[in-house]
């Protein structure tokens, strides 16, 4: 291959030459579109962007250093075990990608990087970062997701730039320290560690926008802890997922300006009255708890738009449950519940409603309010019928209907225009003998069948 393919100076077509040959494959010149994997992109004849995924490097290839111009470098997914020292010559770098390597440690000389925006270390083998790692302080965002950290250095605490931070699956016991004195952070991610406490220094991030502590051992949290980082008012997602929390302090009252809570798979059983406080909130994440009837704050969450309740203990809802007038999807899935309460029709917001597995028997006639509903999913309930009014859901795509107790088919179904093809679900009902031939043709059949039979019912009702 002559170097003249390459439209850049001498010495760093070389050095790609020399690549393509380590490789085995040429690397192709890339343009703006898309997301890359292998390749190269060129600006005023130098390389600024190398690509060499899934090459199967053991080793970085010391012609690399020859692309002394680069400003990103993408090595995911080969099987590299150290970056030599003299890997700090790349000192233009500003983005850096290694993720799903076998990485045990990093260069000495890895805090040379100083331009150093964006750095991917996920899924790796690393246990600890360098001193020299305090230097890169123009750092914005750091994944360090998927290794074996058990802590970090109090230097760490010098990334003055640092916005967002990936530590989940370490091995984190307690929460690093650290952390708590980087001003510009945004987001912080310390999912599926085993973190059973929270600092007391934590509310020193200020502009902490995202909190994400799912899959720790946390089985409470302190009021004298959580006050202080309740008052965050920056705080917009918080995430408590998959810990051992039993309940929910008084405290987070003042989030105020929180969006997003997840408490899915914990011990909870009711929550504060002060929970109806968090007027911003739009999506709420209680599944998987130990609810026997929906907490009454939640029905004061004006601007609710998602709540997830499945896998619960629920045998109905609240008469008030049409207070939520935000709502938009509603997960119920796995419950006891056995009716919908009336003012489920003020719900004119709602559009995906999924009920699966409860012990449902009748709909109330208000559910045809719900002009907006496009997808009303009840598998596995005890209907026999369906409301007149469901004929009033324009909206509706997709009815799945399946495993219940229809012995026929309901007849409104055929005012229902707007069903997708393949989308009306009706298998697993003990249907009679015509309407069990029916369920597996196609919509307009089952239309024109339910047509006819509503034509004959009329005949028979004119002759009486």
């Amino acid at each position: 291959m002559k170097s003249e393919e390459y439209n850049v100076k001498p010495k760093q077509a070389e050095a790609l030459n020399d690549l393509n040959k380590i490789i085995g494959k040429k690397i192709p010149c890339l343009d703006e579109r898309g997301i890359p994997s292998f390749g190269v992109k060129i600006d005023d004849d130098d390389v600024v962007s190398l690509w060499l995924e899934r090459c199967g490097l053991k080793e970085l290839p010391k012609q690399i250093l020859n692309l002394d111009n680069i400003r990103e470098l993408y090595l995911g997914y080969n099987s590299l075990t150290k970056l030599p020292e003299y890997f700090n010559k790349l000192h233009l770098i500003e983005k850096l990608n290694l993720r799903w390597n076998s990485l045990t440690a990093l260069p000495k000389t890895f805090g040379d990087f100083e331009l150093l925006e964006e750095l991917e270390l996920d899924t790796n083998k690393l246990t600890t970062l360098p001193e020299s790692f305090a230097n890169l302080s123009m750092l914005q965002e750091l994944i360090l997701r998927n290794n074996q950290f058990n802590s970090l250095p109090e230097s760490f605490s010098n990334l003055n730039s640092l916005k967002e931070l990936y530590l989940s699956k370490n091995k984190f016991t307690q929460f690093p320290k650290a952390v708590c004195n980087l001003k510009s952070l945004e987001g912080l991610y310390l999912d599926y560690n085993k973190i059973s406490t929270l600092p007391d220094n934590i509310c020193s991030l200020k502009n902490l926008r995202i909190l994400s502590l799912a899959g720790n051992s946390l089985k409470f949290l302190p009021e004298k802890i959580l006050e202080p980082l309740f008052s965050l008012n920056s705080l917009r997602v918080l995430g408590f997922s998959h810990n051992q929390l039993k309940s929910i302090p008084e405290a987070i009252k003042n989030l105020t300006k929180l969006k997003v809570l997840r408490l899915r798979d914990n011990h909870l059983n009711d929550l504060p009255e002060s929970f109806g406080k968090l007027e911003s909130l739009q999506s709420l994440d209680i599944s998987k708890n130990r609810f026997k009837e929906l907490p009454e704050p939640i029905l004061r969450l004006s601007n609710l738009e998602r709540l997830y309740a499945e896998n619960n203990e629920l045998k109905s809802l609240p008469k008030s449950f049409g207070n939520l007038k935000s709502l938009k999807q509603l997960f119920l899935e796995n419950n006891q519940i056995k009716t919908l309460p009336k003012s489920f029709g003020n719900l004119k917001l709602l559009q995906q409603i999924f009920l699966v597995n409860n012990v449902i028997t009748t709909l109330p006639e208000s559910i045809g309010n719900l002009k907006s509903l496009r997808i009303l999913d009840l598998r596995n309930n005890q209907l026999t019928s369906l409301p007149n009014s469901i004929g009033n859901l324009k909206s509706l795509e997709e009815l799945d209907l399946r495993h219940n107790d229809f012995i026929t088919i309901p007849r409104i179904i055929r005012k229902l225009k707007n069903l997708r093809q393949f989308f009306l679900k009706l298998e697993g009902n003990p249907f009679n003998i015509r309407s069990a031939r029916m369920i597996s043709k196609d919509l307009n059949s089952i239309r024109e069948f339910l047509k006819k039979k509503e034509k004959l019912r009329e005949s028979i009702d004119k002759s009486k």
